[in-house]
């Protein structure tokens, strides 16, 4: 049964309550909300895993709250651990900062030993109103083990070109020097472009003792339109031994963009890209995941985006070195106007295969937002849903932001764990579990 058919079923649940949901096979097995320092919250980002070698599975979830003595939104990050046995939540730890002048966002998480210390570092990356500019940030973390929150170790306030916004941030050895990179995308505003915005990447090398240090920044793109990239993931794609970055994001002629380049540990190195647009229609892309989702051996390329009007649209490529063939396209078409922020690739049904899950946001007849989840299995040449759910709080307007796929009850299966933000309440971040 398609998705569209099942959105009907909502009306009959529509009734004041903490939350709400429609599930087949997907089940609701906990979640928690919050407002960082009492006031409005929203969570943009998430990260699932052993945050601090303590042996259990934290969640760290990074977005902004709302300062009404300022009128600014603050920074903020907090990390939570689910106890299973107790059906409770645990807060590890929060953190707020604010910028006097203006907005500040964290947009992306991602942990990793990005400094061969022996200790995972949490490296939160977004970007701030300093009063003249928007400038990106990028912070280190150090979060001891147990119930400690996140200290900073450094960070990174910068500008490149006139404008830098960054929207997403992974972490891998992408040069193969022995050193992890981290590799951040978004958008600049070069002068030479004449006010239109360009992709920009970054790759940065870091330490404790130094801190951030750029190995390049550069910006691509070209006419009459912005670019923006979305999102980003690293991973050896075409089976050649060495990592590529694979970014998305789109421009705003209504196309979709998506790049695949290298990196030598001097230049970057282009490898391959496609702008794809359903249609005639508005197309976005938001999220990128590589996997190998139909059993072949080889990895794909998984992203989720946007089709204004129309729902949203899964794009499936193969990238073997030489040719970029887009596998599948796959267009989900219910009539709403849905954003699919949510993309994760993983066995959340303990079959023994990689199943694709998607997370959005929609605008029910009602007057307010919903989120849904689905998984659905690839073959190689067709797709097939398998698992659905929908949620909302207290009929008031929900939206996804992210989504993980980890083993966050430590029960041997994997779960998929959501993030976003909820306007019941007064506004406030979420983090919802979901097992099959």
């Amino acid at each position: 049964m398609e998705d569209w058919i099942r959105f009907t079923w909502l009306v009959v649940l529509l009734m004041l309550s903490a939350k709400v949901c429609l599930a087949t096979d997907f089940q609701w097995l906990s979640d928690k909300t919050w407002q960082h320092a009492g006031t409005r919250t929203s969570s943009f980002c998430l990260w699932v895993g052993d945050v601090d070698r303590d042996g259990f599975i934290e969640m760290v979830s990074g977005g902004y709250r709302f300062n009404p003595t300022t009128t600014y939104t603050e920074a903020c990050i907090r990390v939570y651990r689910y106890i299973p046995l107790t059906s409770t939540w645990i807060g590890e730890g929060a953190r707020k900062w604010s910028c006097p002048a203006g907005n500040i966002y964290v947009t992306d998480v991602a942990v990793d030993d990005a400094d061969r210390d022996g200790e995972p570092e949490i490296i939160t990356v977004g970007y701030f109103f300093n009063g003249t500019h928007y400038k990106y940030q990028l912070k280190a973390w150090f979060k001891a083990r147990g119930n400690k929150a996140p200290v900073k170790e450094n960070t990174l306030n910068d500008i490149f070109t006139n404008k830098t916004i960054l929207y997403g941030v992974a972490i891998g050895d992408v040069d193969k020097d022995g050193w992890k990179e981290v590799v951040t995308v978004g958008l600049c505003l070069p002068q030479i472009t004449g006010g239109y915005q360009r992709l920009y990447t970054g790759i940065f090398s870091y330490s404790e003792d130094s801190g951030f240090s750029a190995e390049a920044e550069w910006w691509v793109g070209a006419g009459s339109s912005h670019w923006s990239y979305e999102d980003v993931a690293i991973g050896d794609v075409d089976h050649d031994g060495d990592i590529e970055i694979v970014a998305v994001g789109h421009r705003s002629n209504g196309v979709g963009v998506l790049r695949i380049f290298g990196w030598s540990g001097i230049i970057p190195i282009y490898e391959a890209s496609d702008y794809p647009q359903y249609d005639t229609y508005t197309t976005k892309l938001y999220r990128v995941a590589l996997g190998d989702v139909d059993s072949d051996g080889d990895v794909e390329i998984v992203v989720s985006g946007y089709v204004e009007g129309q729902g949203y649209i899964i794009y499936i490529y193969h990238w073997n070195g030489t040719t970029l063939d887009m596998e599948l396209e796959y267009p989900v078409n219910p009539g709403y106007d849905i954003k699919p922020y949510g993309l994760g690739i993983g066995d959340v049904d303990d079959d023994g295969e990689e199943e694709i899950v998607v997370a959005y946001y929609y605008l029910l007849t009602d007057g307010y937002y919903v989120v849904s989840v689905t998984s659905k299995r690839y073959d190689g040449s067709t797709i097939t849903q398998e698992d659905y759910y929908t949620f909302f709080y207290s009929e008031d307007d929900t939206y996804v932001r992210d989504l993980c796929i980890n083993d966050a009850d430590q029960d041997g299966e994997q779960e998929v764990i959501l993030t976003g933000r909820t306007d019941a309440g007064g506004g406030m971040a979420y983090l919802y579990i979901l097992n099959s």
